[in-house]
């Protein structure tokens, strides 16, 4: 129940970092020394933090099974910690008048709203297509995560919600399951 995409990743991840490793390995054969062994090894072989953290995750998740269907009697793998993440870089957001700049250069008031929604509510773009005007209460946007499916809401900021009432008065929706960023397709 994952989408493609998801998928696809975990797909390649299993296959570069945890078959070609140890997929010749018995399932009984796989204590913690030995899923410890094989994370030194990918982190000699130049394999970066982040997929070598993915890998682990997903052999957890391999190992489980094994756990469920009796091949194991425990998960060596909940003992070998992830390897350590380098500090990302601070993301600076937009200021008002860069939003402001861009949002001048857009020919539709689609589009505009669509980047005040990201910008002024933090929306991602999957979340701003999404967007149905029920989820656009007195002071708050109910937010639904497409990929995780998580319910969140956020402050709507009073030029936001100027906009988004201007937008709604120029073309009523059919109804407040509508789209705020209606598209024909």
């Amino acid at each position: 129940e994952m989408a493609p995409s998801t998928r696809k990743t975990m797909s390649g991840v299993i296959e570069r970092h945890i078959m070609r490793w140890i997929g010749t390995a018995q399932v009984q054969q796989i204590d913690a020394a030995f899923v410890k062994d094989w994370q030194r090894s990918l982190a000699r072989d130049g394999v970066t933090p982040d997929p070598r953290a993915r890998a682990l995750k997903y052999l957890k998740m391999l190992l489980n099974l094994a756990v469920e269907n009796g091949y194991l009697r425990g998960n060596p793998s909940l003992v070998v910690r992830p390897p350590k993440m380098p500090a990302k870089d601070l993301i600076e957001p937009l200021s008002p008048r860069q939003v402001e700049l861009i949002c001048s250069e857009l020919d539709r008031p689609m589009d505009v709203i669509y980047v005040r929604l990201m910008a002024y509510a933090g929306l991602r773009p999957g979340e701003a297509v999404i967007l149905p005007w029920r989820s656009v209460r007195k002071r708050t946007l109910v937010i639904r995560s497409p990929k995780t499916n998580r319910v969140d809401s956020v402050q709507i900021l009073a030029p936001l919600m100027d906009d988004l009432t201007a937008w709604k008065s120029a073309a009523p929706p059919a109804s407040e399951s509508a789209l705020i960023l209606e598209r024909p397709s």
